[in-house]
């Protein structure tokens, strides 16, 4: 039995680390987000759902641990941020962004849909930072994760 192990072993690892597994389709930006929100930086904190409103929101949730980090500018008279980390694992892992405008409820609904591609057990995270329109007042952020298998 350890001499078949042992034989297998290598084409499971192989399975694990084959580079060429890759999803087939890119990463899906949908509903009203106006664009991704690139920085090099982490979050301060450990929360893992931000609504981003204003100047010192942004400051407070980036601090100035980095010295190298970099921010990007944000209009927040017309805009605003939100983030919501997620993890999945695979050889590949899409994170798939989606804000919708829920009227009759007054809120925002930001789905991230992660899709794992390939039977590695590689860890993937993401902050799944975006720009979107600004809040409009009395309206809430509601956050739900969703994987692709379910």
């Amino acid at each position: 039995m350890k001499k078949i192990l042992l034989i297998l072993a290598p084409f499971f690892l192989m399975a694990c680390t084959d580079p060429n597994v890759q999803c087939e389709q890119s990463e899906n930006v949908t509903g009203i987000i106006t664009g991704k929100f690139e920085t090099t930086c982490a979050p301060v904190s450990a929360f893992e759902r931000f609504v981003i409103g204003n100047q010192a929101d942004l400051d407070s949730v980036f601090g100035t641990l980095y010295p190298n980090c970099i921010v990007p500018q944000v209009d927040f008279e017309n805009e605003m941020i939100l983030g919501f980390f997620a993890q999945a694992s695979g050889c590949e892992v899409l994170f798939h962004k989606d804000v919708q405008r829920v009227e009759p409820l007054r809120r925002y609904l930001f789905t991230v849909t992660t899709q794992s591609c390939g039977n590695c057990r590689s860890n993937f995270s993401s902050y799944n930072w975006v720009r979107v329109p600004r809040l409009p007042a009395g309206y809430t952020v509601e956050f739900l994760l969703r994987s692709s298998e379910d």
